[in-house]
């Protein structure tokens, strides 16, 4: 069923139709009843590509994540697209394997394919260029980050408050009696780097060493060493009593390497981990871990570009940040220190 044999059926004009559609108070009401009654008869659906052509406005946005497979982002995508889908709006999704110049090359496509937003997600080290943002903006393109990601210009962005994160995480093995503490994660030479500076900040605070910092890589799981990391914890001078593992499938590595070399933990170690990811419920001893909430991290951001749109004004020089409080889910891999 087309428009105009919709518009037919009813005797009316392509435009009374397209107009009763959408309402228009122009219209009487009986009028705009019998042909929405008409549409739903004949199970009538819009024709989203031509309405977008009529309007300048398509109701479709490109979700940018690394990988799919990819836990964190495919949750954070989740909560995209069931606000999306509530909203009647289209979502796209790319991957970009965590590749700028596949990152460049999906915003170039934005452009081309007039788009009228961009939710972004990137763990690569290279910060999103700045001539791409403004691109984006001439063309009347709003964006917003997903997270961590690095942009060369201030935009909106929705995350993981950080700072909250690494409060709960530092004060839950305090209390447990930790005082010589270790970080597994991304040092401040790339992405990912706000975790690391939020629990410096904190260690500071509660007077802390910060000699147990351990830069791991974290682009590639598979290049984790396990071991390394688990001889420096074992032999250092202060060997410490607890480690904060920046996600839970590099706490998930090194509680296995712990367990094959006959290491009890919590009993030598207690490990806490961040992202709440299935996995934490699964190894033996479980994970305590802290939630991030990635659904609502994409719900969030899909109702700021959404707002953003309905606004319609030009971005501001600094983009506006929302934060997402993260939650401790307290299992078993954490327990006082082993006297």
């Amino acid at each position: 069923m087309t428009i105009r044999q919709l518009a037919q059926l009813a005797g009316v004009s392509i435009c009374t139709v397209s107009k009763a559609l959408r309402d228009d108070p122009r219209l009487r009401p009986e009028t705009i009843q019998r042909i929405k009654e008409l549409a739903a008869q004949y199970q009538y659906h819009p024709n989203r590509l031509t309405q977008g052509l009529i309007s300048g406005k398509s109701r479709t946005a490109v979700c940018i994540v690394p990988e799919v497979t990819s836990t964190f982002h495919a949750r954070v995508l989740r909560g995209v697209m069931e606000s999306a889908l509530a909203a009647s709006f289209h979502i796209v999704t790319v991957e970009t394997h965590n590749q700028l110049l596949k990152t460049v090359a999906a915003l170039h496509s934005c452009i081309e394919q007039r788009v009228e937003g961009v939710l972004i997600a990137s763990e690569h080290y290279a910060p999103i260029p700045q001539e791409m943002i403004l691109a984006l903006h001439n063309h009347a393109i709003k964006i917003v980050g997903l997270d961590a990601t690095l942009f060369e210009r201030p935009i909106d962005q929705v995350r993981t408050d950080e700072e909250a994160l690494a409060r709960i995480a530092v004060e839950h093995l305090l209390q447990l009696g930790h005082r010589i503490i270790a970080y597994v994660g991304p040092l401040p030479d790339g992405p990912l780097i706000d975790r690391s500076l939020a629990l410096s900040r904190i260690f500071r605070e509660y007077h802390l060493s910060r000699a147990h910092f351990i830069d791991t890589q974290t682009d590639q799981f598979l290049r984790f060493d396990a071991g390394q990391v688990l001889e420096r914890i074992l032999h250092a001078p202060l060997p410490p009593t607890a480690v904060i593992v920046w996600q839970d499938l590099l706490a998930a590595r090194l509680l296995q390497e712990a367990t094959l070399r006959g290491i009890a933990v919590p009993g030598r170690f207690s490990i806490l981990s961040c992202a709440n990811y299935a996995i934490a419920e699964l190894t033996v001893p479980r994970l305590t871990s802290i939630e991030q909430f990635p659904e609502e991290i994409g719900r969030q951001a899909l109702a700021l570009l959404l707002r953003r749109l309905e606004e319609g004004a030009a971005p501001s020089s600094h983009g506006e940040t929302i934060t997402i409080q993260p939650q401790l889910v307290v299992r078993d891999s954490c327990a006082p220190p082993y006297r």
